[in-house]
C-alpha cells in the first residue's frame, strides 16, 4: 500500500470517528432531557458493542468473512442508532445547545466522508458495477429499521422515502441522470406530507446521513469509467422469471395507487365532477399504457436475456453488437416515449388528490415513479448507445528517422521504421473486422503521399454511404507516418497538410452535418493537434494519439507503431493490461473532443423501418394501443429530458473528462500514461 492509499484511508478512518462522535452528543443529550432515554441509551450501546465485536473477529476470521459482516456492523447498527436519535427529538431536545454541536459534527463527518470518496476515486480504479453496495444498503436498512422502533408517525411514508433513496442510489450507479428530474418531487412531497407533523424531527442529521450514504454513488456520475451498458450488467445476470415478476408486481401496486388515489377523491369537494373525470382518464390513457408497460417489460427482458446467453456462447463479439443484431434499438427507440408517458401519466393521476393526498399514496408514488424512471434510463441508454455505424480509412508511411553521418544507421533505421509501419496497418486491419467498422480503405506508401493523392483519398472517404444511402455515423481516420513540428502531416516536396485543411474538407461534405470525425494519429508530434480539436465547434470531432515528453523523444526509448499496438490490443482483448496507472512514465496516451461532442447521437431509422418493427414485435390485438405512440412522440414530449441529458453530459465532459470516452461501436479512446520499453516486432 502506497503512501497515498495509507492517507486515503486515515482519511476515511477520521471520517468515521468523527460521526461517531456526533452520535456520542446525541446520545448525551438525550441521555439528559428525555423522560425516557434507557432506549436510546441501550441502542447506543449495542451499536458500539457490535462495532467493537466486528473489529475484534476481523483479526480472528477470514477476510471474506468479514467483508460481509464488517459493513452490516459498521453501518447497519449505526444507522439504527443515527435514525433513533433523529427521531426522537423533542422540543426541549431541539433547543439545547449540544444539539447544535451534534449537527456541527454530523456535518464535519460529512465534509471529511466526501474527501475521502474523492481521493478514493481519483488513485484507485473504479470497482465494477454492483446494483447497490453493501455497505449503502446496509445504512438504508437500519435506517428503515429505526422509523418503527421510534414510532414516528407518517412510518409507512418515511420507509417508501428510504426505498426511494435506495432506488435513486442503485440509478446514479447506472449513470442515469433522468433520476435527477425526479428529485425536487420527491423533496417536495416529503416536506408536504410523508414528514408533516414531525416538525422537531432533526431533519440535518439525516440529510447528512443520506449525503454520506448516497456521495459515492453520485460521485460515479461523473467518476465513472464503465460505459453505460456495462453499468446495467449485473442486472442482465437477474433470472428471467425474477424481472416479469417485478414487472406484474409493478402493475399490481400502481392499481392499489390508482385505487387508493380514487377513495382520497371521494373527500373532494367537488367529487362529483372529479371521479368521472379521473375514472374516464383511468380507463382511456391510464389502463392501455399500463398494459404495455407489462408487456413491454416481457419482451423487454426476453429479448436480453437471449442476448446474453449468446454473448457466453460467442465471446468474440461485443454485447452492443449482439443487442444490435437482436433488435433492442429499434426496440427502445419505440417503447422510450411510451414509458416516459407512462410515467407523466402516474404523476398526473396522482396530483388529482394533491389536496386530499396521504402520506401512503405519497409513499406509493415515491416507489413506482423511480422503477418506471429506471426503465426509461435502460432504455434511453439503449436507443443512444446502440445501432451506430461506422466506417475507417487508415493512411500508413513509414517514419523515418535519418542520421547524416552514417549510411549504414540510416538503412537500418528504414528497416526498422518499415517493419513497424507495416505491423501498425496489420493491427488497423483486425480492428476493423474485429468492431464491424466499414474499410474505406487501408492504404500503406513506401514514401510520402502527394498533396493531391492525399485530398483525393479523404474526399472518397468523406462521400461515404451505407447501404440505405445514409451517411454513416463515424467516420475514423487513422494516420501514421511523417509530421512536422506542429504536428501538421509531411507530405511529399515539401508539403503540410494541417489539422485546419482537414476540418474543411469534412465540413464540405454534408455528412459533417450528422456524422462525427475520430482521428487516431500514431506520431510523436500529433498531441499539437488536440488543442484544436477542443476548439472546433462547427462539428463533432475526436481525437486518440500520444503525447512524448522531451526526454523520450530524445532518448528515442519509444518507437511509432508501438501506441497502435497497445491502443488496438486494449480495444480488443477485454482481458488486456497494457495500460496502467503508473503516473511517473514518459509517454502519455490522450484523446481530446469538439465542445459539442455530447450533443452527437445516432442516426434513427427510418419510418418503414419502424413500422416494420412494429408488425414484428407486437400483437395484432395490442396494435391499437400503440397509437398513443404518436401522442407520446419522443420529439415533443421527451425533449425536455433529452436536452437536460445532453447539457448534463456537456458539463461532465468539461469539469471531469473520464479516462475512457465510450464511442458506442465497441471501443474506447482513452487517456493513461504508459511505460515505456522495447518491444520486439510480433
Amino acid at each position: 500500500m502506497g503512501a497515498l492509499d495509507k492517507l486515503t484511508e486515515l482519511v476515511r478512518i477520521i471520517a468515521y470517528v468523527v460521526f461517531w462522535a456526533g452520535l456520542g452528543v446525541g446520545v448525551h443529550v438525550r441521555w439528559k432531557l428525555l423522560l425516557n432515554p434507557a432506549w436510546v441509551v441501550a441502542v447506543a450501546l449495542l451499536s458500539a458493542t457490535g462495532v467493537i465485536f466486528s473489529f475484534i473477529l476481523s483479526f480472528q476470521i477470514s477476510q471474506h468473512k468479514t467483508s460481509i459482516l464488517m459493513p452490516f456492523t459498521l453501518t447497519f447498527l449505526p444507522s439504527i442508532l443515527l435514525g433513533v436519535i433523529a427521531f426522537s427529538q423533542t422540543q426541549l431536545v431541539h433547543s439545547d445547545d449540544h444539539e447544535m454541536y451534534m449537527n456541527v459534527v454530523l456535518v464535519a463527518s460529512l465534509a471529511i466522508y466526501i474527501t475521502w470518496a474523492s481521493l478514493k476515486r481519483s488513485i484507485a480504479t473504479p470497482p465494477p458495477p454492483v446494483p447497490i453496495r453493501l455497505h449503502e444498503l446496509s445504512a438504508l436498512a437500519g435506517l428503515a429499521v429505526s422509523v418503527p422502533i421510534s414510532g414516528v408517525p407518517n412510518s409507512f411514508g418515511i420507509i417508501c422515502s428510504i426505498i426511494f433513496i435506495g432506488l435513486a442510489i442503485f440509478s446514479f450507479h447506472r449513470r442515469s441522470v433522468s433520476f435527477i428530474l425526479i428529485l425536487p418531487l420527491f423533496v417536495l412531497l416529503n416536506l408536504k406530507t410523508v414528514l408533516y407533523g414531525t416538525e422537531y424531527m432533526n431533519r440535518l442529521s439525516l440529510l447528512v446521513f443520506v449525503c454520506i450514504v448516497a456521495v459515492e454513488s453520485a460521485m460515479d456520475i461523473f467518476a465513472s469509467t464503465y460505459s453505460s451498458l456495462s453499468t446495467w450488467s449485473p442486472i442482465f445476470e437477474t433470472p428471467l422469471c425474477v424481472l416479469r415478476l417485478l414487472a406484474v408486481l409493478m402493475f399490481c401496486v400502481e392499481t392499489v395507487l390508482l385505487l387508493l388515489v380514487a377513495n382520497t377523491l371521494s373527500t373532494h369537494k367537488e367529487w362529483w365532477l372529479v371521479i368521472p373525470l379521473y375514472s374516464a382518464c383511468s380507463l382511456v390513457v391510464w389502463l392501455p399504457l399500463h398494459i404495455l408497460y407489462v408487456i413491454i417489460n416481457w419482451k423487454l427482458w426476453n429479448r436480453v436475456k437471449k442476448a446474453v446467453e449468446i454473448l457466453k456462447s460467442d465471446t468474440t463479439r461485443s454485447l452492443s453488437h449482439i443487442f444490435s443484431s437482436r433488435g433492442l434499438r429499434h426496440f427502445a427507440l419505440f417503447t422510450y416515449p411510451l414509458m416516459v408517458g407512462n410515467a407523466i401519466v402516474t404523476l398526473a393521476q396522482f396530483m388529482w388528490s394533491w389536496t386530499t393526498q396521504t402520506d401512503v399514496t405519497c409513499g406509493l408514488l415515491l416507489i413506482c415513479l423511480p422503477l418506471q424512471v429506471i426503465l426509461i434510463s435502460f432504455l434511453r441508454d439503449l436507443s443512444i448507445n446502440l445501432g451506430g455505424s461506422c466506417c475507417g480509412y487508415a493512411l500508413v508511411t513509414p517514419s523515418v528517422l535519418r542520421s547524416y553521418s552514417d549510411d549504414a544507421a540510416n538503412l537500418r533505421n528504414a528497416q526498422v521504421s518499415t517493419s513497424f509501419a507495416t505491423r501498425s496497418l496489420r493491427l488497423i486491419q483486425e480492428f476493423f473486422s474485429h468492431h464491424l467498422v466499414e474499410d474505406g480503405g487501408c492504404e500503406y506508401s513506401s514514401d510520402r503521399v502527394t498533396q493531391d493523392m492525399l485530398a483525393a483519398s479523404l474526399n472518397k472517404f468523406f462521400s461515404m454511404k451505407t447501404k440505405q444511402g445514409i451517411a454513416y455515423d463515424t467516420y475514423l481516420l487513422y494516420y501514421s507516418g511523417p509530421v512536422v513540428e506542429n504536428g501538421d502531416w509531411a507530405l511529399k516536396d515539401g508539403a503540410e497538410f494541417s489539422y485546419g485543411r482537414l476540418v474543411t474538407m469534412w465540413t464540405d461534405h454534408e455528412v459533417s452535418q450528422t456524422s462525427r470525425l475520430i482521428l487516431v494519429l500514431d506520431t510523436a508530434k500529433s498531441n499539437y493537434w488536440v488543442p484544436l480539436v477542443r476548439k472546433t465547434s462547427i462539428a463533432y470531432v475526436g481525437i486518440q494519439t500520444l503525447y512524448v515528453m522531451k526526454d523520450c523523444e530524445r532518448d528515442q526509448t519509444f518507437s511509432i507503431g508501438d501506441f497502435t499496438r497497445d491502443w488496438v490490443d486494449y480495444n480488443c482483448n477485454p482481458q488486456s493490461s497494457v495500460y496502467s496507472a503508473d503516473f511517473s512514465t514518459p509517454i502519455i496516451t490522450t484523446y481530446g473532443i469538439s465542445p459539442y461532442w455530447t450533443f452527437f447521437r445516432f442516426h434513427e431509422p427510418s419510418v418503414d423501418e419502424m413500422n416494420k418493427h412494429w408488425s414484428e414485435s407486437f400483437f395484432f390485438s395490442i396494435r391499437p394501443f400503440l397509437l398513443l405512440y404518436s401522442i407520446f412522440d419522443s420529439k415533443r414530449l421527451c425533449f425536455v429530458c433529452s436536452f437536460f441529458s445532453k447539457c448534463f453530459s456537456l458539463l461532465r465532459m468539461s469539469a471531469c473528462p473520464p479516462n475512457q470516452l465510450h464511442i458506442g461501436h465497441g471501443f474506447k479512446l482513452v487517456r493513461f500514461f504508459k511505460t515505456p520499453s522495447s518491444h520486439s516486432l510480433s
